[in-house]
């Protein structure tokens, strides 16, 4: 389907898109990206995905080429470009013969139904292990091999997503999602150092946790622990906060606790109606 593109420093049909070079450092792997949402055309938590991707650049040597009021404009362009006001952005960053390249791309976002909400994910632990002492672990790269494998079987066998562990048998995330669980109404997810991505929407449930005076506790948790627990929940700059009804054969308690109902309901809120 055609549609209009930003990529090297203009927007044009993606029909027109140049084949990229061999060197491409996006097609061996060497880039970032940031998923985006945008709710009648405003980037939610936009400050935050750009400031990520900047700070993942220079760690990994690449140039961030555009300040954030000019990646404003251009994706809001984009957007008017399109004729959507509620989509999903993809913006990747990469290395080609020594130089930085940007691709903006947005597609019509249809967020999952709220009958889903209710009924919740289905997940399964994924074949493929995260290493949790890689610096890889800490950004959004486009090497993402171990991540779509276990997305691809688990969905295979008929689950949502694949939830990671790491070397050490401890849970990570999921393949596009952070992941809490309720216990005893305090929440917990795992620390970063168990190889997890310190997502946007994960910082905002701490966020969101505190000002509702709900304890909040990072650490290395099990499969067992995740099993046990009163309610779980993944999180991600899409579908905001989604409960989970099932890990593997095992079934939780609640699909949607209190609290993760009162979180949904403040994220909405603050992410969804404010501007960021």
């Amino acid at each position: 389907m055609k549609r209009v593109i930003f990529w090297q420093d203009k927007f044009l049909s993606s029909l027109d898109a140049p084949v990229l070079s061999p060197e491409s450092g996006l097609l061996r792997g060497v880039g970032l990206f940031e998923t985006m949402r945008a709710y009648r055309g405003n980037i939610i938590y936009f400050k935050q995905h750009i400031a990520r991707i900047k700070n993942s650049c220079k760690a990994l040597g690449l140039r961030f080429p555009y300040d954030t009021a000019k990646m404003r404009k251009i994706i809001l362009g984009l957007l008017k470009a399109n004729a959507l006001s509620d989509a999903r952005v993809r913006l990747t960053v990469w290395g080609e013969n020594g130089k930085s390249q940007v691709l903006v791309v947005a597609v019509k976002y249809n967020p999952p139904s709220p009958a889903k909400y209710k009924k919740g994910f289905s997940v399964s632990v994924g074949g493929l292990r995260q290493d949790e002492g890689s610096l890889l672990a800490q950004h959004k790269t486009t090497s993402r091999l171990i991540y779509e494998v276990n997305f691809s079987k688990v969905q295979q066998n008929g689950f949502d997503d694949a939830i990671m562990l790491n070397q050490r048998g401890y849970i990570t995330e999921a393949t596009r999602s952070n992941i809490f669980f309720e216990k005893n109404n305090a929440l917990f997810t795992p620390a970063l150092e168990c190889g997890c991505l310190n997502g946007i929407t994960r910082k905002a449930v701490f966020s969101l946790a505190h000002a509702c005076a709900i304890k909040i506790y990072e650490g290395k948790f099990t499969l067992e622990d995740l099993r046990a627990a009163d309610a779980v929940f993944l999180t991600n700059s899409l579908m905001g906060l989604m409960p989970v009804s099932r890990v593997g054969k095992y079934f939780i308690k609640s699909s949607a606790s209190k609290i993760t109902r009162l979180l949904i309901r403040k994220y909405r809120i603050r992410s969804l109606r404010r501007k960021r």
